[in-house]
């Protein structure tokens, strides 16, 4: 019997550094993806954003008169295919409260845009509220990447209702 107990030790061991070295591996990989999400979550929100951004801000330079009509729809035409490929991403990696924050934005930035379609004036009084909503909407789509993003700090919120600022 005693001739057995050190291959029952070196059995012991052998178990438990297999476990240990399988926990170690699990919770390296797991840390590694969690760590690949963020960056990719982080990646989906900020192209997402910059797409919509293009889209607003093409909206208002429709409306101030620094282009026309017929060149602010080609130019947000692009922009909507943009969009619509980033928020796939959104979709994939994004937070529930992210992506519900997302679609509202992309909605008040929709309706500010059919406005202007629908409009016949370009005077900017006429879109101010729209343009309001949008930038609530904007801000909220932020605060909701930046909880999901672990990011502290509050969001600037959206500047003035001057739709004839430069950008």
């Amino acid at each position: 019997m005693t001739a057995y107990l050190p291959l029952v030790g070196v059995i012991a061991g052998a178990v438990i550094t297999f476990v240990a070295t399988s926990y170690k591996d699990a919770t390296q990989w797991k840390r590694s993806e969690s760590a690949r999400l963020g960056e990719m979550r982080r990646k989906a929100y900020a192209d997402y954003a910059g797409a919509v951004k293009l889209e607003t801000t093409t909206c208002r330079h429709v409306i101030s008169g620094r282009i026309t009509i017929e060149e602010g729809f080609e130019q947000m035409a692009q922009h909507q295919k943009e969009r619509t490929a980033y928020f796939e991403n959104v979709l994939l990696v994004g937070s529930p409260q992210t992506v519900g924050a997302a679609r509202e934005w992309q909605s008040a930035v929709s309706a500010f845009r059919k406005a202007i379609r629908s409009s016949k004036s370009r005077g900017t009084a006429d879109y101010k509220e729209l343009y309001r909503l949008a930038g609530v909407a904007r801000d909220h789509f932020y605060v909701a990447a930046r909880k999901d993003l672990q990011v502290g700090g509050d969001v600037s919120s959206a500047g003035p209702d001057d739709l004839t600022a430069v950008d």
